[in-house]
């Protein structure tokens, strides 16, 4: 009797799913296309006067949109990634503004890393009109205008920016 009975739920769960279109799905791999557009979010502060803002280094973002291929997500929101700082110059005297650039690294999902591309140049406002004027018209202004310093480069946490995948991908 337990037989019958465990068979007869079985035909009816199997009857139930094929009526509401259930489908079983197998995990298969997916390939992620070069030039994909992938939406990020920057997670910390970069700055070209930041202790951690330095050539070489690293700057954390996620991913602030799931990416899916054939309604199959191959990247999650919130996935993270990183980019590396190229240049950093701190803003100097007479004026010269701080510039920072930054360009594209990966996206990581669990043990597979994700080549992207990106490129961002960012510069601070710059004073060199004002220090130049102070050298040239006040008394001490060659003093007074060599300490008048650029705006550094900074872009705040938050910054929404796209990268794109920079070649094919078997997720």
């Amino acid at each position: 009797m337990k037989k019958l009975t465990m068979g007869a739920f079985a035909i009816l769960f199997t009857f139930i799913a094929v009526m509401s279109g259930y489908t079983a799905t197998v995990d298969a791999a997916a390939t992620l296309n070069a030039g994909t557009p992938v939406y990020c979010t920057l997670s910390t502060d970069v700055s070209s006067y930041g202790p951690n803002d330095k050539t070489g280094m690293q700057i954390r973002f996620t991913t602030s949109q799931d990416v899916s291929v054939n309604g199959a997500v191959l990247i999650p929101r919130g996935t993270a990634g990183t980019l590396n700082i190229v240049q950093a110059q701190h803003a100097t005297s007479i004026g010269r503004p701080g510039e920072i650039q930054y360009s594209g690294a990966y996206i990581l999902m669990g043990d597979k890393t994700i080549p992207i591309q990106y490129n961002n140049y960012v510069q601070g406002s710059s004073n060199m009109v004002l220090s130049i004027v102070s050298i040239v018209i006040l008394p001490f202004g060659l003093i007074w205008g060599w300490f008048i310093n650029g705006d550094e480069a900074t872009v705040k946490a938050g910054t929404q920016f796209t990268v794109t995948i920079a070649q094919n991908t078997t997720i």
